[in-house]
């Protein structure tokens, strides 16, 4: 049975998670100007891409007991 993860494990795994969820906005926001969506558009890509990729980092993170 492995041993159950430390303070300091969850910590990271929840910071690489909030930073792949970052990656993501960003991303959105560049395709989002680059095809020449509205600012508000730009935002709500960002927005849901964020929520998108810091929840699915995360499932993934707690798939694999680091959470």
């Amino acid at each position: 049975m492995p041993t159950p993860p430390t303070t300091t494990t969850k910590i990271m795994a929840l910071i690489i998670g909030i930073l792949a969820g970052v990656i993501g906005a960003l991303a959105a926001i560049l395709i989002g100007q680059h095809m020449e969506a509205t600012g508000m558009e730009c935002v709500c890509y960002s927005a849901l891409s964020f929520v998108g990729t810091a929840m699915f980092v995360y499932f993934i993170e707690e798939k694999l007991g680091l959470i």
